[in-house]
């Protein structure tokens, strides 16, 4: 017999069977990635609230003639979504934004007031953004003054204070 060229029928499987394993890592990767992403820009999303209210404050923007010289930010989960308002104390809600749905607050409700003129902060000094489909969460935390800091981490290292 002549020697034979090409391959045989388990080479062939063996590299089908370590190119779908590869494709198969690949996609988990990325779809974690891509979820980790989304948390990200939801984070930012969040975070633009938090800076309107505390820049307004120190701006003393008065947004209506029963203003009381203060903003809040307030965070609400009314069933599966999340409702995040900037709320000039006195005025009606000035803006609001609502995440998509797949995350939730792990403490409920939320409220933090920025004092006039930039003074400071009171209420809540904490948030936690979960997001319901991974193990990931975003936390951010705000110090007397009002800075905020922004941390993703996996939800066993997401914890307030």
């Amino acid at each position: 017999m002549g020697k034979s060229s090409g391959f045989t029928y388990l080479e062939i499987l063996i590299v089908i069977m370590v190119t779908t394993l590869l494709a198969l890592a690949g996609k988990v990767a990325y779809s974690n990635f891509n979820v980790r992403k989304q948390l990200e820009a939801e984070t930012k999303k969040a975070i633009s609230y938090f800076d309107l209210a505390r820049t307004q404050t120190i701006a003393g923007e008065k947004p209506c003639d029963t203003f009381e010289g203060f903003f809040s930010v307030f965070a609400t989960q009314p069933g599966d979504t999340i409702e995040l308002e900037v709320l000039p104390a006195g005025c009606p809600s000035q803006t609001a934004y609502t995440f998509p749905e797949g995350y939730s607050l792990a403490s409920g409700n939320f409220l933090i007031n920025y004092e006039p003129f930039g003074t400071g902060v009171n209420g809540s000094t904490c948030l936690i953004l979960l997001q319901n489909s991974t193990d990931a969460c975003a936390k951010l935390s705000f110090d007397q003054s009002g800075n905020l800091k922004d941390t993703i981490t996996s939800g066993a290292n997401c914890s307030c204070p």
